[in-house]
């Protein structure tokens, strides 16, 4: 919960627990001294009639959700450069990897988010209003995400298993934007489906089939001969 007065946050609490919400923020005669509230009381209905008779400041509290945002979709439109590495089998070389998934987020600075993100808005702010931004920073991360963990030699069809690896590195990488800026960070992240290209998968096998030995040939065995004697 924040409370926000004038655009400025006056008050914050992110604990779980009950809270009371102080609205009396209007000069009265009772409080201090007779003739300083009267005067006040006096100012505050001149900027009144100013506003039409409505309190002349806004006082707003604003809630935010700060459990982890699950379903958030990602696809990579074009080929996401994959380094494949093998030491044994001499492979060292880049190819274009499709991939498809989920990933969720949550919000782990709600004072940050809202600075930075959400502003003094009047209406409720919704995760559709910030998921393309998220989704395009994304893929854009995943390059170098999977450049990390391709160094480390896992296979491409083993990034399933391997999530959690992408998931720190997307961290890493979004850290700036993400976590200092706005206030979110990457909870989790799904591989549903990766796929390479098709001519990019033929060339490691071309390679390691070129280094393979060639077939045994069978050795001709010698013809014996003898020698015949001369007549």
């Amino acid at each position: 919960m924040m409370i926000v007065d004038q655009g400025r946050v006056v008050e914050a609490a992110f604990e779980p627990g009950e809270f009371v919400y102080d609205s009396s923020a209007e000069p009265t005669i009772f409080a201090g001294s007779f003739g300083d509230s009267v005067c006040k009381m006096f100012a505050n209905m001149a900027k009144r009639f100013t506003f039409g008779g409505e309190a002349p400041r806004t006082q707003r509290v604003y809630y935010f959700n700060t459990k982890e945002l699950t379903g958030n979709k990602y696809g990579t439109a074009s080929p996401v450069p994959f380094r494949v590495l093998d030491e044994r089998a001499g492979i060292d070389m880049d190819i274009g990897l499709r991939c498809f998934g989920e990933y969720s987020y949550k919000i782990v600075n709600p004072m940050l988010f809202y600075t930075n993100v959400c502003g003094n808005m009047a209406e409720e702010y919704r995760r559709e209003n910030l998921d393309s931004q998220l989704k395009s920073e994304l893929l854009t991360a995943l390059q170098p995400a999977f450049a990390r963990i391709g160094a480390n030699g896992v296979r491409y069809s083993a990034l399933p298993a391997h999530t959690m690896e992408i998931a720190d590195a997307l961290n890493e990488q979004l850290s700036s934007k993400w976590r200092e800026l706005r206030g979110i960070e990457i909870v989790s992240f799904g591989v549903n489906s990766v796929k390479a290209d098709e001519e990019d998968e033929k060339r490691p096998s071309r390679k390691c089939s070129a280094r393979l030995p060639t077939a045994i040939r069978p050795v001709r065995q010698a013809r014996s001969c003898t020698r015949r004697p001369r007549r």
